[in-house]
This record gives C-alpha cells, structure tokens and sequence, in this order.
C-alpha cells in the first residue's frame, strides 16, 4: 500500500502464544468491525466481514 513499509503477517495464535511465552498476561482481544452505518456507507466492507483487517491485543507483563 506504500512504497518502503515492510508488512508483516503473523497468525493470532503466533502472536498469542509468543506474549504469554514471554511472560505477558492477555487482558483483552478485540477484532474491531464496521458498524451498520459504515456498512451502509460503504457496502464493501461486507466482503471484508468473514476476515478482521485489524486484531488488538491489550497485555500486561506478569509478575514474576
């Protein structure tokens, strides 16, 4: 999408399992979706709907 970033694609697990390697706790995932109104909007992303563009992670280092 722009010249010069490098992307990188990793699974959930991949990125799940290496923080709780690492001694992260995971406090909460989110997979975040257009709304009703986007989707009206932009009836695009529809198709997009059976795979999330984004995935957040919120995790905490545990206590040792």
């Amino acid at each position: 999408m722009v010249d010069g970033v490098i992307k990188y694609h990793r699974t959930f697990s991949e990125i799940i399992n290496s923080l709780t390697t690492h001694g992260f706790v995971i406090e909460k995932t989110l997979e975040p979706t257009p709304d009703d109104e986007t989707l009206a909007r932009l009836p695009r992303f529809i198709n997009e709907m059976h795979k999330p563009s984004y995935f957040l992670v919120r995790a905490k280092m545990g206590s040792i």
